[in-house]
This record gives C-alpha cells, structure tokens and sequence, in this order.
C-alpha cells in the first residue's frame, strides 16, 4: 500500500511565471547559512540533537569528518543503556528516532542490537497521548519501506484510521481529540505523515479538506498562526515541510509564494531562527524547524526524494555527508573499487597503502598472474593480495625497489600512484607522453618517469593539485584515490 506517489497538486493554482518575491530566494544559501549557524552553536551532535541531525543529514550540508558518525555512536550507547526502549511512557521517542538515524543511513532495526520500532507494535501504546504518535509512528516506518513488528496490535492501517479519526470539523488537526479547533503545525504534520497515501480513496478526502483548513489559515504577509492565533515561525515551517512532502516548489507556486519570504523574516542576526518576531535571539526548537524545511525544499530544487523519503540514504557512508568526496566514494564502491567499512563508515582521511593500491588496479583490470614470482616482502600478505600483487607486476603496473622489496605495507605517495596510473594506461590504451610538463611548482626534481605520470594526471583533470602544488611525497588518502581511480576508470572506457 504505501508506495510514495508523487507529486500532488494539493488543488493549487501554479504560476505559469516564478513569482518574484519567492524566486529570488536562494534556498542553498538561506540553508547553508543556518547549517553553518548549527554547527558552530553545535560542534558536536549528541543524543537530543535529532532535529537538528535531521536537517542537516537530508539537506546534504557539509558537516566535519565524522560528525554524523560520532552522533550515532552516542545513540547507540543511549539505545543499549535504555535496553531499545528510550521513553517506557511513550514510545513516540523511539519512531523519532528511528527517522534519525534512517537519514544518516542506518538501520533503525538494529541499532546496538535493538529494534528501534518494537515499541510501536503496541497501538494502544502509540495512541495513548494523542494524534501525534500516529504521525510519527507512520513517518518512521514510510522512510525507509519498513513494517511495524509482527505479534503487535499495531498496523500501517489502524495508523492511517487514528490519524483520519482525530481530524476536526473545521478539516484540521490537533494534538488530542477529533473536537475542538484545527492547529496548523499539527495539521501539517498530518499531511506529512499521510502523503504516501493520497491516492487512497479513503484518505485523498481527509487531505483535501486539510489542505483547505491550511490554505484559510495563511495570513496576509504569508505567514502562519499557531493554535492560539500568534504568528510563529514553527507554524510556516512544518507547512513548508508538508508542501515538500508533496513536490510542491513555493517559489513557483501562487497559492504558497509568499511562504517562504514570511518564514526568513524570522532569521535573528546570528543565523538561527526565532520563534516569534520579538524575540532577540535564535530559538533552538525555530531553528532545528527552520533547518529541515529549507532543507525539504532545498530537496525539491534539486529534484530528490522528499525530507522523509529516505531511500535514497540506502548506500550512503556516514562519514562523508556533504563531503566533496562522497560522489567519488560512492561511485567506487558501486564499481567495486573502493568499499567501505563494516560500520558504515568510509575513512576518506586514511592513507592508502601500496598493496591496496596494486590490489585496487589489479580488481578494475580484472588481471590475472601470469608468473609465479614474488616479491620477496609480500609472503607475510594472504594468498589473494599476493595474487593481485603478482598480476599488477606480471602487467608492468609495479616494480620493486632496489632491494627488489614491493614495501605492500608503505603509504603510496601522490606520485608513485601517478606512475602507476600512467603505466596502466600504457598498456591498457597506449603511451602518454606530453608535449609540456604540468605547470606544478613541485615536481621538476622528479624523474621524468614521475613528472609524465603527474602531468598525465593532471591533464585528464585526475589530480589538479592545490596552489599550484602537486605534493608529490604526501601519502595518497582513501578520499583522493576514490577521486583518482573513479576518473582514471573514466579515462579507461573512453
């Protein structure tokens, strides 16, 4: 049944033309400068920060090396300490989370040894405080195509029935009861948690009529009201998360252009977001909102899945989130290049040895030993990298040093990779000889054998070096061989 449909007209009127005031937005910017404004309040994400972990995960930006990974190792020491049940009271704490640790390409189902949605297999548990745990229990499950635990009582569909059950006769929704008065942040965060279902002829009526409560609510200006009339920039985030969930552009749309221009206005001057416009400062809770939504329609502009479709974090590594090198990282564990860790991890920072390099050639080859030479160092090695070893050699890809050594367990600098890139293409396409040498500061006191093999490299746009600098001694790290071999591979099939 739950499948994520598309996009969504919601009933809307589409401009045929960008409406200036919403199109002059730069969303990469206004999301990057409250990313940058997080990470600075937050150098380090801890058990707790999840919204703001949330935003900055699906939103691609550029957090440290290894923030996402040390994030989860702190949840997972919470999740073992509190034996996968984090609120006995309540387990809307554990879909919360769940939705988390989806979108830094986890497996909600086994963190340190526990199912992070068991909890939810109880309905009259997940109920019990209101709409909200419907909504929550709904989006962890429809982030990554999972299902609510077998011998429970608990199901997508009675999930769906409690949610439709609490909407309110004005099509709204609020935090407990089906009476009474619609809330807009609660309505939104039912469209959110149903729109994996608008084409179900049960729930498409509910969404029309929310999305109607939500269009009447719209002040003037373009913002939102909470549920006691205030204006909060709460209120405009959640209804620009929802039209994400839907593929719907407020820049281009006329319904909601002015959404976005109203949620800014609550930017404070140190880069976070206020909850109402008289505060002073940022809002933690404002600013973690504020966050995810640009970072849905930052998703839009870029045409990737919605804020809580995640399946596109499948195949990500933890540690490279934003990372320059994570689409040379993926590339090469997707052609079997480079792989990654068992934790999920990919290291981009740890040198590359000599014998995996020669290990890595010799697989993207697919080169078998023709001899049964070797040298005399790599004994020690399993049989496999021997094997590759030998094949690289047998191929003219490597050569011992004087001692007739390989040195397999040496760092393999910028430049003896560079050699070994251009030896390959030697003899798998045909020579490389340049008419000039790369303008590199660095190598003229290289051999000529080195100083070809860097300008190969960087004439095929390979390895450009920084400042007019090569560094060809520096050891070569997992992170730049993934860049390296990736076009070098490029190159290859050309």
């Amino acid at each position: 049944m739950k499948k994520w449909l598309g996009a969504l007209t919601l009933g809307l009127t589409v401009a045929v033309a960008p409406v200036a005031s919403a199109s002059t937005i730069d969303i990469t910017q206004e999301y990057n400068k409250t990313g940058q404004y997080i990470i600075q309040s937050m150098p380090e994400a801890k058990y707790g920060s999840e919204w703001y972990v949330l935003g900055l995960a699906r939103g691609d930006y550029a957090v440290p090396t290894g923030y996402f990974q040390k994030y989860y190792q702190d949840i997972e020491r919470v999740v073992a300490e509190k034996k996968g049940i984090l609120n006995p009271r309540n387990p809307i704490d554990n879909a919360k989370m769940a939705l988390v640790v989806s979108a830094i390409a986890k497996d909600p189902t086994n963190v340190a040894g526990y199912n992070l949605l068991a909890p939810l297999k109880d309905y009259a548990a997940v109920t019990k405080t209101g709409v909200m745990g419907a909504i929550y229990a709904l989006l962890a499950v429809n982030a990554k195509d999972l299902t609510f635990p077998t011998g429970g009582t608990n199901s997508e569909q009675r999930m769906i029935e409690a949610i439709l059950n609490k909407q309110t006769a004005d099509g709204g929704f609020n935090l407990t009861t089906a009476g009474g008065k619609g809330d807009v942040d609660i309505t939104a965060m039912a469209l959110q948690a149903l729109a994996p279902y608008s084409n179900d002829e049960t729930v498409a009526p509910a969404i029309a009529k929310a999305q109607q409560f939500i269009k009447g609510k719209k002040l003037a200006d373009g913002a939102f009201p909470d549920y006691f009339g205030n204006p909060t920039s709460e209120s405009a985030s959640q209804v620009v998360t929802m039209l994400g969930e839907y593929g719907i552009n407020p820049q281009t749309d006329s319904e909601f252009s002015d959404v976005l221009t109203s949620l800014l206005t609550y930017r404070a001057t140190d880069g976070g977001f206020k909850h109402v416009m008289m505060e002073k400062g940022a809002n933690g809770m404002a600013t973690s909102q504020a966050n995810y939504a640009l970072a849905a329609m930052k998703r839009v502009n870029d045409n990737k899945t919605s804020l809580y479709d995640m399946s596109d974090t499948a195949y990500q590594f933890i540690d490279l989130f934003g990372h320059w090198v994570h689409p040379y990282a993926m590339e090469s564990k997707e052609k079997g290049i480079i792989g990654g860790y068992a934790d999920g991890t990919f290291r981009a920072g740890k040198n590359l040895t000599r014998a995996q390099a020669a290990s890595i050639l010799t697989r993207m080859l697919d080169l078998k030993p023709t001899s049964a030479t070797a040298f005399p160092d790599i004994s020690h090695l399993d049989k496999k990298t021997q094997q590759e070893i030998i094949a690289a050699a047998d191929a003219g890809i490597i050569k011992g040093d004087l001692q007739g050594n390989f040195n397999p367990g040496k760092n393999i600098t910028r430049a003896q990779l560079s050699v070994m890139l251009h030896r390959t293409y030697h003899e798998q396409k045909q020579p490389y000889q340049p008419s000039e040498l790369a303008p590199l500061k660095d190598i003229s006191q290289l051999d000529r054998e080195k100083q070809e093999a860097i300008t190969m490299v960087y004439d095929f746009g390979i390895a450009q070096g920084v400042n007019g600098m090569f560094s060809p001694a520096n050891p070569t790290t997992r992170g730049q061989a993934a860049k390296m071999f990736s076009l070098f591979d490029e190159q290859l099939q050309n």
